[in-house]
């Protein structure tokens, strides 16, 4: 299978902390295992914890003051266009259609578009046929870091110092509005186990890593108890839930359950 060329402009960007530095070796080995042909380039962003992986640039930006602000020094050493963000505790997992999801990006690249999101985390309200389609201003959601492609310029003056992931997804939606070539895909073109919230291991999720022949031995996180994955499930119907709202209000109840 060849690549796109338009994917030698896209950074693959791992964005991540020391602390984290126990899931690297699997989400990394993922990546490789379950995405090829991938971008060229792909980066490690960490503090001071040095970790060689193959074909894995590290770029360890000093004292973790906050998530974005470990991703703006890093953005400053990347030379390549646009910015694929894969994190570091959202696992790839078997089953990624390498052709459609490069597909989508190429074209991504080509048009020049700001932002694109190739989950359905949610969905465009209008997609074409290769299920792609605008995520328009005001819609929820509209910062999501999962498996998203940036154009980074547009990545750099979207992102403010202090705040973490959940805050950038969170209050980042309103600063994305003056952008119009956004996009969603209506296609789920990377499944993925979400492994650490919260600061605990999901014993579910891990599971399922085992279950695609990942080594899960080395995570070293402590596992959730029964109530912590209660709390959890719950957490992820209210999410699911959202898709009922009509979209134009989506981002204000997101804002209600975040003062919650």
């Amino acid at each position: 299978m060849t690549a796109p060329p338009e994917l030698a402009r896209i950074a693959v960007v791992m964005p991540s902390c020391d602390r984290y530095g126990s899931l690297w070796p699997v989400s990394l080995g993922a990546l490789d295992r379950f995405w090829a042909p991938r971008p060229p380039a792909t980066y490690l962003v960490a503090n001071r914890r040095e970790y060689r992986h193959g074909g894995v640039t590290q770029i360890l930006v000093g004292d973790d003051i906050s998530w974005s602000d470990n991703l703006l020094l890093a953005l400053r050493q990347i030379p390549e266009d646009y910015v694929f963000l894969a994190l570091d505790d959202l696992v790839m997992l078997p089953g990624v259609d390498a052709v459609r999801l490069n597909a989508s990006l190429a074209r991504a690249v080509r048009e020049g578009w700001h932002y694109l999101r190739v989950n359905p985390l949610p969905a465009p309200a209008h997609a074409g046929a290769d299920g792609l389609g605008r995520s328009l201003p005001g819609e929820a959601y509209r910062s999501a870091t999962v498996w998203s492609l940036w154009r980074k310029d547009v990545l750099l003056q979207v992102l403010r110092p202090g705040e973490n992931a959940w805050q950038f997804e969170q209050t980042g939606s309103a600063r994305t509005d003056g952008f119009d070539q956004w996009w969603a895909s209506a296609h789920r073109n990377v499944p993925y186990a979400n492994v650490i919230t919260a600061g605990r291991s999901d014993p579910v999720q891990l599971a399922r890593l085992q279950a695609a022949g990942l080594d899960t031995s080395g995570i070293d996180f402590p596992v959730m108890n029964a109530a912590e994955r209660r709390r959890l499930r719950w957490r992820l119907l209210r999410s699911r839930g959202l898709q009922w709202v009509p979209r134009g209000l989506r981002r204000t109840v997101l804002n209600l359950f975040a003062k919650a």
